[in-house]
């Protein structure tokens, strides 16, 4: 990983030096390295990112004014946010459903295997908590939060900050029982 990060840094030092003869140019940092720093990143926050990278281009305008290098504003050469931001394709912020991808995990969660863990578990049904995330995780059990939609990934209903400020829920769906919330996927 080192290496490669190494070899990013140089290459993209060079490239700020040939475009200033060649506006066409474009550079592409490497997955790997994109990929570390998301990682870095989310165990370790952004304030370690930025002590790791320092400011950068800060201050300096728009990229494509950014002529030169200043060794001065760095510590070690790093993509920033937005540039980690372009990695990630789009993806739909609406209720919807990838049938392929349901049918595939329809088919790992009733296999012989037994270690996932349910809520429920009857000769009816089996109700297993899921997330869908395009993390680079697939499916998983658990919830997780997208920072840049700020909500919920893969709930049906729209549990951003404005849906907990308002409090209490509705019924609708809602077992007093089990203490859960019951929803059919078409």
């Amino acid at each position: 990983m080192f290496y490669i990060l190494l070899k990013n840094a140089v290459s993209y030092v060079d490239w700020l030096v040939r475009r200033e003869e060649n506006h066409s140019l474009q550079f592409q940092w490497d997955n790997e390295v994109l990929q570390f720093l998301e990682s870095l990143e989310y165990h370790g926050g952004r304030k370690v990112v930025n002590l790791l990278r320092e400011p950068g281009h800060d201050g300096e305008g728009r990229s494509s004014a950014v002529s030169s290098f200043d060794w001065t504003k760095w510590n070690w050469l790093l993509p920033g946010k937005t540039t980690r931001d372009k990695m990630y394709s789009g993806y739909l912020t609406e209720n919807g459903i990838y049938t392929p991808l349901l049918q595939y995990f329809s088919q790992l969660s009733s296999g012989p295997d037994g270690d996932m863990l349910t809520l429920c578990e009857d000769s009816t049904v089996k109700i297993i908590p899921v997330a869908l995330a395009k993390d680079g995780m697939q499916l998983k059990p658990g919830l997780l939060y997208d920072t840049r939609q700020g909500k919920l990934i893969g709930s049906t209903l729209n549990l951003d900050y404005n849906y907990i400020k308002q409090g209490e829920p509705d019924n609708f769906g809602y077992d007093k029982e089990r203490n859960t919330r019951n929803q059919c996927l078409p």
